[in-house]
């Protein structure tokens, strides 16, 4: 199966509208073909987004009816506020840092610097990995 990871919501938008470069993109291509792992908070964020076309929020709606949503548990609210006690970070990203890290999921997103100071979290940039042959 391959590592498990959390999409970023960024990431997500990329997957839909089709702006991904695939020669660049490999890891977040082979995280959409398993279950894909998303934060409450991207839910959130993607189902909130009004997408320019009819086509795109359809296909919002189907990527998170498809996606595992890990919710707030209590588990999730308890790493988000050490998160917070420790580093400078909005609450959505400390969320979905903490949702990360509960589950053990490398946390694919192109936003790297809005969670680089968040200790034991693996980021995963996909956009600055080399290009696959």
């Amino acid at each position: 199966m391959g590592a498990a990871y959390l999409l970023d919501s960024n990431v997500i938008i990329y997957l839909i509208n089709g702006t991904l470069n695939p020669k660049n993109s490999k890891v977040i291509l082979e995280a959409a073909k398993q279950p894909a792992h998303v934060s409450v908070i991207s839910k959130i964020e993607i189902l909130g987004w009004n997408p320019p076309t009819q086509k795109e929020a359809d296909e919002c709606q189907s990527f998170m009816y498809d996606a595992v949503v890990l919710g707030l548990s209590d588990a999730v609210v308890e790493k988000t506020i050490e998160i917070r006690r420790a580093v400078r970070i909005k609450l959505p990203d400390a969320i979905i840092a903490a949702t990360a890290l509960v589950h053990d999921l490398t946390l694919l997103t192109r936003n790297v610097s809005d969670f680089s100071n968040v200790a034991g979290l693996n980021v995963i940039d996909p956009f600055s990995s080399p290009p696959t042959p």
